[in-house]
């Protein structure tokens, strides 16, 4: 039936900080799904509920697959539950979890972690800032991982083992600081892993992430055949990605600055023009004659 995930940059808010709340949605495959209908309930710890949907323009589409909403309304101390339904004519997922409000706690682990990483591809990178709001000048952090994640760079983490989950530990740090390491978790798709709950070690004891970060898996599209694969300099060439899943929000991207490129159009295997499941993606590049 697919997936639908979500998540906020961090799992505990001061009253009256506004929570950004991004949402993933996977079809069968496994693929980011560009054209779901989301409807997010988010309830305040005295029952009231807020509703965002894409059909109210109050959750948005960021790019391919992920959706955004803005909740501001953190002004009651507690937990706030977060429910999102997703669909499509091929998916039909829910998830619920929920974030805190609460007027003191002692640290804000800021997460830079993607919501969704293809490791069909490459590894993901994930940024962590650690925030006191204590009189430690020194702490601890540590990232919790599945076990069955490799790490491919610990970012000068030690790295050890808790039943079934992988510890990555950065000690003395200060205030502000941030971590950054890079891993890849296995290859299945669609799939939804945890990542945390994250902690940090000072002397007044432990502090705890709230709530795990959800990734999910996709993997990208793949891209069979690109032709031509060479210009001369000057020169305007139409370029043509053949592929299995091509859609509106897909970008093309080169190393370059010789290279100009158009406005793309997406083709179905019968050649119409379609905003998604394209086969064919076909883009104009201009290059430069100074190239």
């Amino acid at each position: 039936t697919g997936l639908a995930s979500i998540n906020t940059q961090k799992s505990i808010y001061h009253p009256g900080e506004e929570a950004e709340i991004l949402m993933v949605v996977l079809d069968q495959q496994g693929k980011l799904v560009s054209d779901a209908s989301v409807f997010l309930n988010v309830t305040d710890p005295n029952g009231i509920s807020t509703i965002f949907s894409t059909s109210l323009g109050t959750v948005t589409l960021e790019e391919k697959g992920i959706y955004r909403a803005a909740y501001s309304e953190t002004g009651v101390e507690g937990e706030y539950s977060m429910f999102v339904h997703a669909t499509t004519t091929t998916m039909n997922n829910a998830m619920l979890s929920s974030f805190f409000v609460v007027d003191f706690y002692e640290f804000d682990i800021l997460r830079d972690t993607p919501v969704t990483t293809d490791p069909f591809r490459e590894p993901f990178t994930s940024s962590i800032r650690v925030v006191s709001f204590v009189n430690d000048t020194t702490f601890d952090f540590s990232e919790v991982l599945p076990i069955n994640f490799t790490v491919v760079n610990a970012g000068g983490a030690s790295i050890s083992t808790l039943g079934d989950k992988t510890i990555l530990t950065w000690k003395d740090m200060d205030s502000n600081d941030q971590v950054t390491y890079i891993a890849i978790p296995p290859l299945r798709t669609p799939e939804l892993w945890e990542m945390g709950e994250s902690f940090v070690d000072y002397s007044g004891g432990r502090f705890n992430e709230a709530r795990p970060w959800f990734l999910a898996v996709d993997p990208a599209s793949n891209v069979n055949l690109s032709q031509p694969d060479a210009a001369a300099p000057g020169m305007n060439v139409i370029v043509q990605f053949v592929g299995d899943d091509f859609d509106s929000a897909d970008t093309i991207a080169v190393n370059t600055s010789d290279i100009f490129i158009g406005q793309k159009i997406i083709y179905n295997q019968s050649g119409h023009v379609v905003q998604n499941n394209g086969r064919i993606m076909q883009v104009p590049f201009f290059v430069s004659s100074s190239a």
